[in-house]
């Protein structure tokens, strides 16, 4: 959804938009035979869309239907729903199933996912993937699997396109379950960034990146409130000089439970 979001919406048929981001999709794919877009899956009833409602989703205009030649209007607002984000992404992923974008795929392979499902389209024909079928409903954990069965499937390297800290925390935690090379792309259009995931693990160890999202998610993240005036870099350092500290943030959502001893030692 990130790359839709930087889309200018306003006087553009939906058609036009399906066509503007595939592109997108294409330019950022141009040195990639496989190019996987994954969607956050947007739920009812979950924690993330009681996150939603508190900061005031689902107040804009709200589309029953989308219909390709339908001019778009105040294209916030629109995103600014969760049912709109939803049935814009089920527009999308059936538009690009059509033989006029299959055809600008050419050697390539699109992987795309839709709720549960993922799509694997070629040139030649789409079909759904069993083994990509997923209930994760955040596309930052979603990525993970794409990854590993790139991998796992025969290609040397895989490049995630993400400006959040929090799929950096993930590849970090996950980098040893898939086996190949991982690099993670941000920053602007004018200035790049590729952050070597295998080399930025190796030089903190297994230790703190097994750590490391227990870290994330105690000091604040999507659903986790953050402590006032407590940033992450002290804990961060902390952790990384305390053995204690790494043992215990590793074990911190291993289970629904945590013990008195636990507890002491987060304090």
């Amino acid at each position: 959804m990130g790359l839709v979001q930087k889309m200018k919406g306003n006087d553009r048929t939906f058609s036009q938009l399906a066509d503007s981001v595939f592109s997108k999709v294409l330019h950022e794919g141009a040195k990639s035979q496989r190019i996987d877009v994954v969607f956050d899956v947007y739920q009812e009833t979950s924690i993330k869309d009681a996150e939603r409602a508190s900061r005031g989703a689902d107040t804009g205009i709200q589309f029953r239907s989308i219909a390709p030649g339908h001019n778009i209007q105040q294209w916030r607002k629109l995103l600014s729903s969760s049912s709109n984000k939803a049935s814009l992404i089920k527009f999308l992923v059936n538009e690009w199933k059509e033989h006029k974008y299959r055809e600008k795929l050419q050697n390539k392979t699109l992987y795309v996912t839709c709720e549960d499902t993922c799509f694997k389209i070629s040139e030649e024909h789409w079909e759904g993937l069993k083994e990509l079928k997923s209930t994760q409903e955040e596309a930052d954990t979603r990525m993970l699997l794409h990854a590993l069965h790139a991998a796992e499937s025969g290609y040397k390297a895989v490049v995630i396109t993400a400006e959040d800290t929090d799929v950096l925390v993930l590849c970090l935690g996950f980098r040893k379950e898939i086996p190949c090379p991982m690099h993670q792309k941000c920053g602007t259009q004018n200035r790049t960034r590729f952050l070597d995931i295998t080399k930025l693990g190796q030089s903190l160890g297994d230790s703190v990146c097994n750590a490391i999202i227990g870290m994330h998610a105690f000091t604040g993240c999507d659903t986790v409130s953050a402590f006032a005036g407590r940033g992450k870099m002290g804990t961060f350092k902390q952790m990384k000089s305390e053995k204690t500290y790494q043992k215990v943030f590793c074990e911190l959502g291993q289970s629904w439970d945590v013990s008195a001893e636990q507890f002491q030692k987060l304090q």
